[in-house]
């Protein structure tokens, strides 16, 4: 598997530089592009990635508050803003996240079994915010010259395999549960996860009680896809002219499930070729892709670094509990 994810990665940047290839003498538009760069949109560009942590630091705390925790929205920023030193040194995909998000709040004085309701509501909000986005982009695509069925087509098929996997999986959660538990028994952390199942009726109770809570996260979740989509939309922008924003978003959102399968640190490499290749696709500009995919990379994956050290050394020194407030039951 470790050996997989890197053969993904070096498929996907040969192909795109394989298919950038034919355009490098256009590549002169590049200097072009140089001198008539917009800092206002640039400057948005930049700015809009804090509306990522924002969004992020927002839904775990309203995670949190619903399953019984009084944490700031600062802390729960900062710990959010960690969370790209974990993706960028841990090469384990979401696990390096997950981890380092269960060792901060266990930290701050959250049991682990709301880590691990954090965890889950936290992936099932943002997951269904992304499969939303993403058919919904899909839906507004212009088609591609070169294909014959519309690529809304496929996002109705896509939604019509939710609808019949969903209810089978509801179906067959007694035998996925104990297959699981056979798989997982030998670890220390699946005692924490049977803890958690233990009091499943406790979580569902506090989420039926928060209602509005709920709204609340599903907006947090919305902000925090939004902000890189924007991001990347003012990125091209900046250099002249952006794309249709439903291709803006949905190649954004390609990208993120390409680093997703390959598991690379920050989805570096495997982010740049499926943006980079998708654009080609629907016949943006090669120089003005280039450009702004670099420049979106650049703020998305270099820039909130310094945030994330300065982050790590705010918290590191914190003693156990010592922001954590358990609200009244």
């Amino acid at each position: 598997m470790h050996r997989l994810r890197y053969v993904i990665i070096l498929i996907l940047v040969s192909i795109a530089i394989w298919r950038l290839y034919p355009y490098l003498k256009d590549f002169e538009k590049l200097l072009e592009l140089k001198q008539n760069i917009n800092f206002i949109w640039l400057t948005l560009s930049a700015f809009l990635i804090v509306g990522q942590y924002f969004g992020d630091g927002w839904l775990s705390q309203i995670l949190l508050q619903i399953a019984g925790y009084k944490i700031n929205l600062k802390t729960t920023i900062k710990i959010a803003s960690i969370d790209v030193f974990a993706a960028h040194l841990l090469p384990i995909g979401e696990a390096g996240v997950i981890a380092t998000v269960a060792y901060f709040y266990k930290k701050i004085g959250v049991k682990g079994r709301d880590i691990i309701f954090l965890a889950l509501t936290w992936g099932a909000v943002t997951n269904f915010v992304l499969v939303v986005f993403l058919l919904t982009s899909a839906a507004f695509l212009p088609k591609l010259p070169n294909i014959p069925i519309h690529l809304s087509s496929l996002s109705k098929i896509l939604i019509i395999l939710i609808l019949v996997i969903s209810p089978l999986a509801v179906f067959k959660k007694n035998f996925i549960w104990l297959k699981a538990k056979e798989k997982l028994s030998k670890y220390k952390l699946f005692q924490e996860i049977v803890t958690f199942t233990s009091n499943l009726n406790v979580h569902k109770e506090a989420i039926l009680d928060n209602k509005s809570l709920v709204l609340k996260a599903f907006l947090a979740g919305f902000i925090y896809y939004a902000a890189n989509i924007a991001s990347l939309y003012f990125a091209f922008l900046a250099f002249g002219k952006a794309p249709q924003l439903s291709l803006v978003a949905f190649t954004y959102l390609l990208s993120l499930i390409a680093a997703f399968i390959t598991l690379a640190p920050a989805g570096i490499g495997a982010t740049e070729a499926t943006m980079i290749l998708v654009f080609l696709q629907f016949n943006v500009d090669p120089a003005l892709t280039f450009a702004a995919v670099l420049v979106f990379r650049l703020f998305s994956f270099w820039l909130p670094i310094p945030a994330g050290f300065l982050s790590y050394h705010s918290l590191k020194n914190y003693k156990n509990g010592q922001i954590h407030q358990k609200s009244p039951s």
